[in-house]
Parts: structure tokens; C-alpha cells; sequence
């Protein structure tokens, strides 16, 4: 059983819906599933344009990136976190002038702390990480968008662990381009992108040139005219990300939201109940997947093959400088209570 922070475990009908008789993409009927999907995605983004792209959330991040940057463009990004990081990588790629602010590891981002740099900076871009994954910490998307986007600058958001397990509105946050992966909280298979738009954003799109091909985002906006992708997209995942979205819509999306932040709420309290310490600073604590503290990396890895040995549960240890010091468990998607239960009883036997 997937407790990770990605990829999730699968239902049986979001996962047989991959089994479906192969159809061509250039078809009426890929058509209209394609519109049938976009559809889908705006209103979960509420965004006023979508796409799906055939690549992990990276690669609808560095898509963005490559497509709304220009050389001249100044982005400023505040990160905490080694997706964060990822994000200072991908930017410097594409523009010369990049600005960033670290925080520590386990702290939260706010308004507050980086207003003063916003005022200074006066970027065209500001780009961030809403839910770091890594560490466990959601940073206040919400005002730190509104406030960029009330200054001029193009807002630019990872919400590739977010979106679905915490509250967005591109719209009304002044989002103009936001990011999630197929296999986070919408709980589909890996390996698609989705990718909300402003009309801003489109518009800086059309008139911008990408150094790029696959991930151009023109070449998206003109297949989009005939609701298609640009190249061959991934037919079977699809299938998979229609059941998917068909589901979270059922849940409600609000509802969704609200399980993962119970989800989050119990697996915290259960875990210092256990004595284990939370890495993410107290306030900005993630809905949809929980870091703790443990004593060494021996500590850690008894727990985790421990789980994997005796329950068949994997979750996910620290990365790069925080492996052996922290663990991460996976609430999101299509996961169950009785069987996060199960795991932190595991926890409390293997501790």
C-alpha cells in the first residue's frame, strides 16, 4: 500500500479505466473526452484556460517556465524546501535574472516574510511552492499570490502536492499559471501534468519564444483550437485522469479539501502523541503529507521497512540532507482512513 507523498494508490475503476480499448488521438472521440477533461480542470483550477501534459508535474513546471519567461523577465522565488530548489533550477535555465530567498528547512513562507523583497525586487515573475513536499510545509499561497499579482508581476504556482488537498481559486488569488501532477491528491496514475492558465498568462505566452519544443506552450494553445495536444499524449492515463477528476467531483471538491486537512490534523496528533516531533513549522503544516522527526536514520529505517515487512505500507523517508532525519507519510487522494490508522498503529509498535 502507497502512503507516499506521490503516487498514491489507485481505486479499482480509476485504475481499470486504463484498460480501455486504445483509441487514436486524432479522433472525434479522444476529442471529446479531451474537451471533457480540460473542462474538468479549469473549473478544479478555476483557471481560465487548461492543459494536459504528458510528463510529470516537472515538466508542466519547466512548460511554464520556458513559455512565460523572457530574458528580461526578473523572477523572484522564496523556497523552503528541495522542490523549491527545483523550481530556482528550472527558472535559471530559461532567465538570467532570478532572485531568491531561502528559508530553513521546515519553516513556512508567508506574506509577511517576503513582502519587503517583493517592494525591492519589483519582479515581472513570482514563483513558489505551495505545499513543500519534502519537508511537509504549506506556505501561504493565497496572500503571497494576491499581493504579486496586485504589484504586476505574473504569478507563477507549484501546487503539484496541493491542488485538490488544500483550498485554491486561480482566479480569485490572482494565480495566472499553476501546476499539479496526476498522481497527488486528484489520485490518478503518474505520468500527466495538469496546468492552469490566466488570460494574462496566455497572453505573455503568444507573445513570447520559447526556447523549447515539446514544452512550448503555444503548440498547446494551437492543438487546443482542435482539442488536441501538440504530440501524441499518453491515451491510457486519460482514461485514468477522466475517472480521477470524475471522482474528486463527485467527493466535492471542498469536501475533498476539508478530508485531507482531518487527515493531516489526525496523523499529527497521533504522532506526537507517540512522542515523535513535527518538522513543519506549528501553523503551516501540510493537508496532504506529514514530516516527522526521528531520533537517527537507524530509527528511521526500522520504521520503514518495519511498515513495508509487516503491513506492506511504504512511506517515504527524508531527501538529500534530511534523509535519516525525518519520514513522510502520504495522505492524499484516494486514501483511506482505517488504513492510515493501520500505519500509525504500525508506527507505534515499530518506534
Amino acid at each position: 500500500m502507497l502512503l507516499t507523498p506521490g503516487p498514491v494508490e489507485l481505486t479499482d475503476a480509476i485504475n481499470n479505466a486504463q484498460t480501455k480499448k486504445l483509441i487514436h488521438h486524432r479522433t472525434p472521440e479522444y476529442r471529446e473526452m479531451h474537451r471533457r477533461i480540460v473542462a474538468r480542470v479549469k473549473e478544479f483550477f478555476g483557471s481560465d484556460e487548461a492543459y494536459v501534459i504528458t510528463g510529470s508535474g516537472t515538466a508542466g513546471l519547466e512548460a511554464g517556465i520556458a513559455s512565460l519567461a523572457k530574458g528580461s523577465d526578473t523572477v523572484f522565488i522564496p523556497h523552503n524546501g528541495k522542490f523549491g530548489e527545483r523550481l530556482v533550477e528550472i527558472s535559471r535555465i530559461f532567465c538570467p535574472n532570478v532572485v531568491e530567498k531561502k528559508f530553513d528547512y521546515g519553516k513556512g513562507i508567508s506574506l509577511e516574510r517576503v513582502k519587503a523583497e517583493i517592494d525591492e525586487v519589483k519582479p515581472t515573475i513570482v514563483a513558489f511552492v505551495y505545499n513543500e513536499t519534502s519537508t511537509g510545509v504549506c506556505n501561504r499561497a493565497k496572500e503571497i499570490a494576491a499581493y504579486a499579482k496586485k504589484g504586476g508581476a505574473l504569478v507563477f504556482v507549484d501546487a503539484v502536492s496541493a491542488a485538490g488537498g488544500h483550498e485554491f481559486d486561480a482566479k480569485k488569488w490572482g494565480a495566472d499559471y499553476v501546476v499539479t501532477g496526476s498522481q497527488k491528491a486528484l489520485g490518478a496514475p503518474p505520468g500527466l501534468a495538469l496546468a492552469g492558465l490566466s488570460r494574462d498568462a496566455l497572453a505573455r505566452i503568444a507573445s513570447n519564444s520559447p526556447k523549447a519544443y515539446y514544452l512550448d506552450l503555444r503548440k498547446f494553445a494551437k492543438a487546443q483550437e482542435k482539442a488536441e495536444t501538440p504530440d501524441t499524449p499518453a491515451v491510457t492515463l486519460m482514461f485514468s485522469m477522466e475517472e480521477a477528476l470524475a471522482t474528486a467531483f463527485r467527493e466535492g471538491i471542498a469536501a475533498r479539501v476539508e478530508r485531507h486537512r482531518k487527515a493531516g490534523e489526525f496523523t499529527r496528533r497521533r504522532l506526537l502523541e507517540m512522542g515523535f516531533g513535527m518538522f513543519a513549522e506549528k501553523g503551516f503544516e501540510s493537508n496532504t503529507v506529514t514530516a516527522f522527526k526521528v531520533s537517527s536514520p537507524e530509527q528511521a529505517e526500522k520504521i520503514s521497512k518495519g511498515l513495508l515487512k509487516e503491513e506492506d505500507i511504504l512511506i517515504s523517508g527524508g531527501q538529500g540532507e534530511m534523509k535519516g532525519k525525518i519520514l513522510r507519510i502520504g495522505h492524499m487522494g484516494n486514501f483511506r482512513q482505517e488504513d492510515l490508522e493501520r500505519c500509525l498503529n504500525a508506527i507505534e509498535r515499530l518506534k
